[in-house]
This record gives C-alpha cells, sequence and structure tokens, in this order.
C-alpha cells in the first residue's frame, strides 16, 4: 500500500496526521496502532503528501466565492516547482493570502486584486508574479480549459 493510500486510511481510522519538519505527529485513537506503524514505515512518503496538500490548500477558505479555482490553479503550480517558496506556487500563495482572486470570464481565468488595494496588488505582482509571467499565464489558460 503506496502512502497516499495509508495516509487515507488514516484519517478514515479517525487519526490526525501531521507533519513538523521532518517529523510525523499522529494522534488518535489508540486502536489504530496498526495504521500508525503503516504511516511511520511510509514516512518519507507521508511528508512529501503532506507538504502538496498544505502547499495547494486555499490559504483564503474564508473567501469561499474562487476558493475552489485556487486550489485548482495551486495544485498546477506545485507541479511545477513544488513547494519552493520562490516558486509560482509560492507566488500565487502569498497573493492570495492578502487575498487575491480569481475570476472566470469569457476571456478566460484572470487574477485580480480582490481584497488589496489597487498598489498593494501591483506591487506584489510586478515582486512575485512577473518573473513568473509566462508560466502563470499557460496555467491559468488550463485552468479556463479544464473548468470549460
Amino acid at each position: 500500500m503506496g502512502g497516499v493510500m495509508v495516509l487515507a486510511e488514516a484519517r478514515s481510522a479517525g487519526l490526525v496526521v501531521q507533519s513538523h519538519g521532518d517529523k510525523l505527529v499522529v494522534e488518535g485513537p489508540s486502536g489504530a496502532a496498526r495504521v500508525v506503524r503503516e504511516l511511520f514505515a511510509h514516512k518519507s512518503e507521508i511528508l512529501v503528501a503532506l507538504r502538496r496538500e498544505r502547499a495547494i490548500t486555499d490559504p483564503r477558505p474564508d473567501l469561499a466565492e474562487d476558493s475552489a479555482l485556487w486550489a485548482a490553479l495551486l495544485d498546477l503550480a506545485y507541479d511545477i516547482d513544488g513547494d519552493d517558496p520562490a516558486g509560482l506556487c509560492g507566488a500565487l500563495n502569498g497573493m492570495r493570502c492578502y487575498g487575491a482572486a480569481l475570476v472566470e470570464s469569457a476571456g478566460g481565468t484572470r487574477l485580480l486584486a480582490g481584497e488589496m488595494t489597487t498598489a498593494e496588488y501591483d506591487q506584489m505582482r510586478g515582486e512575485y508574479l512577473l518573473p513568473h509571467r509566462k508560466t502563470l499565464s499557460m496555467q491559468l489558460k488550463r485552468l479556463s480549459a479544464e473548468a470549460a
């Protein structure tokens, strides 16, 4: 059984599985000892899966209107550069934390200021997104195509 399957089984058994750096932290019912052993047998795979989950989860679920779009875009970006904070996924996570929005329109999916002021958005866009503009543009097109 692979790490992702073990993680799903652990959660079904009522276990809470988290990572703290290179440590795997598991809490839950004592009757799930077999699953806990499996988790630790697949520790490296579990840690990778948890990092991916954290990176592709919308950091602003309170902005529910476009949360699903953000999760999908972060997933696409993660496939490019993983959890590199200087990569596209890291830049998008930062923009979203500040309240950036995604909007679907006839012209495709667009990234907007959302809760940020125009000045804040323009400054952050220039610093964090423009270095990734070609890749971001391709991923927004993919997102639009998948949503259609």
